[in-house]
């Protein structure tokens, strides 16, 4: 019975973000549609205009769009993109029809898009699940829409899923009426029969430098300056001009983007240590900084190169990392105890080793079909 229920699923994912864009909710989305064929899993997103189109293919599901997303530094882009809302309500209704979709999954974070799945759902009495990726109204105090479409959200779904066991524990203590699990991340196996040579005194970091790591990863890279003949690769769709204004720039460190995943793999692997930054302080609220767990930790395990996280113990990636013993952790923002560690990390080769093989082992609970069968087993169980 359980197989022929799978089967039916007909399920329509609605994202803001999604291919060709590398943010964390992108890169989720698109590892988890291939665990799906591309009759049961449509996604609709926002095209991001100036970048290539990104059709469905052998890899991911079933791809379309719903509206136009302007480069963010364009004047009035947040505008534009509201204002396309009813129509994306039209869209999003066609390719439901169309695709003959009998379930609404909208991912978070994006209002507008949780806005539409909403109003979707009302207008087509069809289930509706929520896959939060992020906390909301924690992000917005006080703001009375938020709370609003929070609430009827919360009110029509059938059942909340989110990114980690650390969200998940908030929203069961905060929201103990609602229906809450766990749908973690899980990866694309990237195979590269070329051997990789490990460059000496060498870093890495991958991922949008935004509040939830900037001071982190400034105090890393003052700490790496610190070393001699050190280099460091960032690999991060942030614009230049935003890093500038961040501070982060120097003669040893050079910047990469727009990477395919074998690229960008090449460099991660390539480095003698990886750097994993994680926000003291944040324009975040402090739940937010508790509860997110980066996408580029997976990517990080995934490269099997020794990982230095600087992070507040107080939080779920810290939880993990200490958990799993996948990572050198330092709970503070001091410069030279984290020169120190760098200094470990590049020197003691039991300690590196004994790294990546726990980070191995910590990517077994995020294997695609092991989360998916998990995911489909708690749709078919809220719709009974």
């Amino acid at each position: 019975m359980l197989k022929l229920l799978e089967k039916d699923l007909k399920i329509l994912l609605l994202s803001r973000s999604v291919p060709p864009s590398n943010t964390g909710s992108s890169i989720t989305i698109a590892n988890l549609a291939r665990g799906f064929n591309p009759s049961s899993l449509t996604i609709i997103g926002s095209y991001e205009l100036g970048k290539r189109n990104f059709r469905g293919n052998d890899s991911i599901s079933y791809l379309c769009y719903n509206s136009i997303r302007l480069n963010p530094s364009v004047k009035g882009e947040r505008l534009f993109f509201k204002l396309q809302l009813p129509l994306m309500i039209i869209i999003t209704i066609f390719y439901y029809f169309k695709k003959k979709c009998n379930i609404i999954l909208i991912v978070y974070p994006d209002e507008v898009f949780l806005l539409v799945g909403l109003i979707c759902a009302y207008l087509l009495h069809c289930p509706m699940f929520l896959y939060f990726h992020n906390t909301y109204v924690e992000n917005y105090p006080h703001h009375r829409f938020s709370e609003w479409l929070q609430k009827k959200a919360f009110s029509k779904m059938k059942h909340l899923f989110v990114i980690n066991d650390g969200l998940k524990d908030f929203y069961e203590k905060k929201y103990q009426n609602i229906s809450v699990s766990t749908l973690k991340h899980t990866f694309f196996k990237f195979t590269d029969s070329n051997e990789i040579q490990v460059k000496l005194n060498h870093f890495a970091f991958s991922g949008t430098i935004n509040s939830t790591c900037l001071d982190s990863l400034q105090i890393a890279i003052k700490s790496i300056s610190m070393i001699k003949d050190a280099t460091l690769d960032i690999i991060t769709s942030t614009p230049k001009n935003v890093l500038k204004d961040y501070c982060i720039e120097g003669p040893f460190i050079k910047y990469y983007t727009n990477l395919d995943k074998g690229s960008k793999f090449e460099i991660l692997k390539s480095a003698h240590v990886l750097i994993l930054p994680h926000s003291f302080e944040s324009d975040k609220s402090r739940v937010e900084i508790q509860t997110i767990f980066p996408t580029k930790t997976i990517d990080y395990l995934l490269a099997q190169r020794p990982i230095l996280a600087i992070l507040p113990r107080d939080c779920f990636l810290a939880d993990f990392l200490l958990k799993e013993r996948c990572a050198y952790c330092v709970f503070e923002k001091n410069i030279d105890i984290i020169r120190d560690a760098l200094l470990l990390l590049l020197n003691d080769k039991n300690l590196q080793n004994n790294l990546i093989i726990n980070a191995k082992n910590a990517l077994k609970q995020f294997e695609l079909n092991q989360v998916v069968e998990t995911f489909k087993k708690e749709l078919i169980k809220k719709l009974d």
